[in-house]
């Protein structure tokens, strides 16, 4: 006697992926963002490698006021631009729901990269 499997109330949706490239101050960079329900994987890198990876995260809301933290979960935990990084993309995606981001960089330190950067993902995601 074969039983059968109840439908699921909740369908969850697959993961999409984005991946573009462009050059940042003349370096070819690519970037790639994986979307879950609440959560994102951005990737940014310059040489097709992964040097750190950050988690950022949205921790309380106090009167209105979003606090965000970042941690660098794998890599150089002396390079502090790093969790500035995942500060930055987090609280750049929570206007869209994003709870937590994984973000996996291996770009060089500076401020004009930087905003380049974060132009670059929020023209594509914001």
């Amino acid at each position: 006697m074969e039983m059968e499997m109840p439908e699921p109330v909740i369908r969850l949706k697959k993961p999409q992926t984005t991946q573009w490239s462009e050059d940042i101050c003349g370096v070819h960079t690519d970037f790639a963002v994986t979307t879950f329900a609440k959560s994102l994987h951005v990737i940014v890198t310059q040489n097709k490698r992964i040097a750190t990876t950050v988690h950022a995260s949205i921790d309380d809301s106090e009167a209105g006021n979003l606090i965000f933290s970042s941690k660098i979960l794998f890599g150089d935990r002396e390079k502090g631009y790093n969790e500035v990084y995942g500060r930055a993309v987090i609280q750049m995606v929570s206007k869209l729901g994003v709870s937590s981001v994984i973000l996996g960089l291996q770009v060089p330190e500076g401020p004009e990269i930087f905003h380049a950067v974060l132009g670059s993902l929020k023209e594509r995601l914001c």
